[in-house]
């Protein structure tokens, strides 16, 4: 690659253009398996002929790593504008997570959060969920869910960047949907019950 614009004597070295930050969107589920993203961009280039700038647009190729967290950057050296006496921008993609409509991330577990009835609470759930690779998975409780419980499936969590073959935990968080009222009977028979 040649730098124009660069004298002997007085000039010095070029400069570098700041680096472009953008971010990457990607899915939890292309952050589980991992995925290829084709970036096109554009960007100036000098014409060797004439000096001058010219766009043109180049792919840019990102091999998104299963397991890899938000804020995880990649950066392609000089692929910015070209300018006379300048050495071009690196541009860096910077991963960020778009939402899910069933899961949440917190390191390498993720979390999923059910909705279940007091009754339920009470006196045992048992909970269809599907994993984010889209497996059928049946969680069943017979013990009192209290509104802190959170009940951990080992293994079935985002890969581990640290730890290969290794995954974090699926944790269920329960909401317990209390009735919004209740009659006068039903208070007397909870009460025979539980008192």
């Amino acid at each position: 690659r040649r730098v124009h614009g660069g004298r002997r004597g007085g000039g010095g070295a070029p400069r570098k253009a700041p680096t472009i930050e953008r971010e990457l969107q990607v899915t939890l589920e292309e952050l589980f398996t991992g995925v290829t993203k084709k970036l096109k961009i554009t960007r100036k280039v000098l014409d060797g002929a004439s000096g001058r700038q010219i766009e043109a647009a180049k792919v840019l190729t990102v091999e998104v790593q299963p397991g890899w967290k938000d804020g995880t950057a990649v950066t392609f050296e000089n692929e910015g504008d070209e300018e006379p006496g300048m050495i071009p921008a690196d541009i860096k993609f910077v991963v960020r997570t778009k939402p899910h409509a069933r899961f949440e991330r917190e390191g390498d577990n993720l979390v999923a959060k059910v909705h279940i009835s007091l009754a339920d609470a009470l006196a045992g759930a048992r909970v269809s969920l599907r994993t984010l690779d889209d497996r059928p998975l049946e969680v069943s409780m017979s013990n009192v869910i209290t509104p802190d419980y959170i009940h951990r499936i080992p293994g079935e969590g985002m890969p581990s960047r640290k730890n290969r073959g290794q995954r974090g935990d699926l944790l269920v968080r329960f909401r317990i949907d209390f009735p919004r009222s209740l009659s006068q009977d039903q208070k007397d028979q909870i009460r025979r019950v539980l008192g």
